[in-house]
Order: C-alpha cells, then sequence, then structure tokens
C-alpha cells in the first residue's frame, strides 16, 4: 500500500500560518518577480483567477476583489516543506519526497492497521505541528493514491483523506477521475485518449492490454497498469545525490555593469559549492549561462561558458575565482543581462578523487577554511560570511514587492507577540 500526502494550496497555506487574517479571504501568490500568479487560495479559484494570469493584466480585478497579494517567500517555504516531511518521516521509514509540498509513503507491512485511521492520524499531526493543511490518498499503488488525493481534495466529505479498497469505491474514484487528472497522463496523450473516447480514467482501465502495449509507451502501459491496482512504481530514494546543481535568478531590471554581474555570479557559484559540500560531492566543471539582450538589436540570446576545474572541488574560493575568469573575458558591457546562473557539473564523491601532479591549491586548507564559513553560516544565518566578491547590495535580485518576513529561519523576522494582556 501507499499513501501520498499533498498539502492543500501550499504556499498560499505557507502564508496564512503566520497571517491568521488571510485565512478564508481570497490570496494568490506571484512568480519571480512579481509577474504572475503561481498559487492561488480556494476563495481566488472561485473568483475566476487563474494560474499564469499576469499580474499586469488583472492588477485592477484583485483590487476590486480584495484579494491579498503575496510575492514568493522560497526560503519560508522550503523551511515549511522540510518541516512537513519530518512529520511524514515518522509515519514510515521509506518516503519519497517528489515535490516541495507532498510525498509518498511506502505503507508495506501494515496489514493489521486501520490504514483510513492511520491517514487521519498524519493529516491532524501535520496541521497541528506546522499549520499547514494536507490531504492523504491511500491505494495500492501510487498512481491510484494520485487519484484518491485528489479525490479527497474535491470532496469535503471525506475529510481530506481517502482509501481506496477493492470494489466500488476503487470504481467510484475512477469515474469521477478525468484522464487528464491521471499522473504519467501528459497532453498529447490525453488528446490521443480523447479521439479513442476514453475520457476518464475507469474509460482508460477497461481498455484491452494489447491495444494498450500497442499504442502506447511503456510509460503509458505502467500506468494502465497501476490504474488496475497492479504496482508498477516503487518508491524512489530520496536521498540519492544530485548529478548537477544548478542556482540562478531572473533579475529585477536589467544588469549592464560588471561589478553587479559578478556579484550575482558570485553568489550563485557559492550555494552550489554549498550543495556540494552538503551531499560530500566534488564538481569536475562548471556551466555559466545567461540570457541577454543588446541595447544595439531587437532580439535577445542566449550565452554558455564551460570550465574545468584542474581537480575536482567543492571550494567557494577555487569556483568563484575560476567563474570571475571567465566573466572577463566575456562580459560585453553593451548587453542587457537579464537572467544569469551557475550550474555544477561532472559530480563525483570526495572519498574519490584524481589528483594532478602540478595543482598548486592548498586544499586542505580551503576544505577547513569552508568547513569553518558553513559552521558558522548556519548557526548565525545564511551567508553572514561570505567572500568579498558576493558583495552585499545584491541590486540584481528579482523584484518581491509584496514579500513576507522569513518568519521561521530568519532570528530578526521573528513574530512578535504582546503578552501584557492588552
Amino acid at each position: 500500500m501507499f499513501a501520498l500526502a499533498d498539502c492543500n494550496n501550499f504556499f498560499v497555506s505557507c502564508e496564512r500560518v503566520f497571517r491568521p487574517n488571510l485565512n478564508g479571504k481570497p490570496v494568490v501568490v506571484l512568480s519571480n518577480n512579481d509577474s504572475c500568479v503561481i498559487a492561488r487560495s480556494n476563495e481566488a479559484k472561485a473568483l475566476g483567477i487563474q494560474m499564469g494570469d499576469p499580474i499586469f493584466k488583472i492588477s485592477g480585478f484583485l483590487k476590486k476583489n480584495n484579494v491579498s497579494v503575496c510575492s514568493s517567500n522560497y526560503e519560508l517555504y522550503g523551511d515549511m516543506s522540510m518541516r512537513v516531511m519530518s512529520i511524514l518521516r515518522q509515519y514510515s521509514s521509506d518516503i519519497e519526497v517528489y515535490s516541495i509540498d507532498e510525498a509518498f509513503l511506502d505503507l508495506s507491512g501494515m496489514t493489521y492497521y486501520n490504514l483510513l485511521n492511520y491517514g487521519v492520524n498524519i493529516a491532524y499531526k501535520v496541521r497541528k505541528s506546522t499549520g499547514i493543511p494536507i490531504s492523504v490518498g491511500i491505494a495500492t499503488t501510487k498512481t491510484l493514491a494520485k487519484l484518491c488525493n485528489h479525490y479527497a481534495k474535491k470532496n469535503p466529505d471525506t475529510g481530506g483523506v481517502y482509501l481506496i479498497s477493492e470494489g466500488d469505491s476503487t470504481r467510484e474514484v475512477l469515474c469521477f477521475s478525468k484522464i487528464r487528472d491521471v499522473w504519467g497522463i501528459g497532453r498529447r496523450l490525453e488528446d490521443f485518449l480523447l479521439m479513442n473516447n476514453i475520457k476518464t480514467a475507469y474509460d482508460f482501465t477497461q481498455c484491452d492490454e494489447n491495444w494498450v502495449q500497442d499504442k502506447m509507451t511503456i510509460t503509458g502501459w505502467r500506468t494502465w497498469m497501476e490504474l488496475r491496482g497492479k504496482p508498477c512504481l516503487k518508491i524512489e530514494d530520496d536521498d540519492v545525490d544530485k548529478k548537477q546543481i544548478c542556482t540562478s535568478r531572473s533579475f529585477g531590471k536589467p544588469v549592464t555593469d560588471y561589478e553587479t554581474l559578478s556579484e550575482a555570479i558570485a553568489f550563485f557559484a557559492s550555494h552550489c559549492s554549498k550543495k556540494l559540500r552538503k551531499q560530500h560531492s566534488l564538481a569536475k566543471s562548471m556551466i555559466l549561462f545567461f540570457r541577454v539582450s543588446d541595447k544595439n538589436f531587437m532580439t535577445g540570446f542566449h550565452s554558455t561558458r564551460q570550465i574545468t576545474f584542474p581537480v575536482p572541488t567543492d571550494s567557494d574560493l577555487e569556483i568563484i575565482k575560476c567563474a570571475m575568469n571567465e566573466l572577463k573575458i566575456f562580459f560585453r558591457p553593451t548587453a542587457e543581462y537579464r537572467k544569469a546562473g551557475v550550474i555544477i557539473t561532472e559530480i563525483v564523491s570526495n572519498d574519490v578523487v584524481q589528483q594532478n601532479l602540478f595543482d598548486t591549491v592548498d586544499r586542505e586548507k580551503h576544505k577547513h577554511l569552508m568547513e569553518v564559513m558553513d559552521k558558522i553560516n548556519d548557526r548565525i544565518g545564511r551567508d553572514k560570511v561570505r567572500l568579498a566578491a558576493q558583495g552585499y547590495s545584491e541590486t540584481w535580485q528579482i523584484r518581491r514587492d509584496y514579500l513576507s518576513p522569513h518568519y521561521s529561519t530568519r532570528l530578526e523576522d521573528i513574530i512578535n507577540v504582546n503578552a501584557d494582556g492588552r
């Protein structure tokens, strides 16, 4: 058996935990640079606000309907996500964090448990401990658990938790679920199935297996099998080290001077280096990428540069230095840089390193310095100790005019409670 725990309107719920005055009111969260809607409360959905609506087109509508607007606060959302996942791990030793707001739990071996009550306990504990409401779907396969979760969200009578058992309950969920709601059914496959008069998940399960194998890919066949209650997908290990690490941003306004762009690149490189050290890895190479528009031309272009390190490294000093050297070579003063990023590639374990006979870097010294920096920053706050190349102005940061405080991660943003009785 599998359970899918999915936070309800996660970004909005994170805002409401610390701003209860938003409860019951329409709320939207905006994308980077406050450009379009990426999350909505149920009240905002009821007003007809759509995902992806550009803010400049609906600003008047939002004001007229008293819709609260929030900029994306990913630091807050990431911290709240970790809190939710830590609670879910108390209910299963085998968990797959599928996204920032949802996770699969392996409930195998719980034959003698009342799994419906188990799901209710999960939802209650998460809500009580974090303030985040979640829905839980439980079924014999991951795909069915996804549909159960969707069914629980759409049907208030379920209390946010639904368990598929044999027979009628399975058919009810399958008939309720449109084919587009099935996990693994993309737009092109949806169009193909609709052309063949397959409109619901139940319709799909009634297809002949030979037809499915003939007309669809192996992924489509696995989805068909999962909908029929036969597991094809296992819980994936979420502790697997990343093969690539990327940090990037769209700038709040076009960057034209070298100093500002170099600070941004140094910031991105430093964050990638820290992620490397966290998973005990080293990188053999790095890619710098940019989205650029030229003042002298109407069209923009993308630019990428790849750097190979003499020896695999996780040092801020070395990675930032290499990035700065490359940036000096190709920086164009006539260009407007609108987005930039750093990708760390060819990642290897730090216990297997191919050395270089002509290496002049004191790697032991770098290692100790990075350890001290990480310990200080973990203790007193993110990026409090940094290299001078990163600067402190951060004028390149994305526009976030409606940003809420970082309630759970920064001491200066902690909530003040009036306890004097007035």
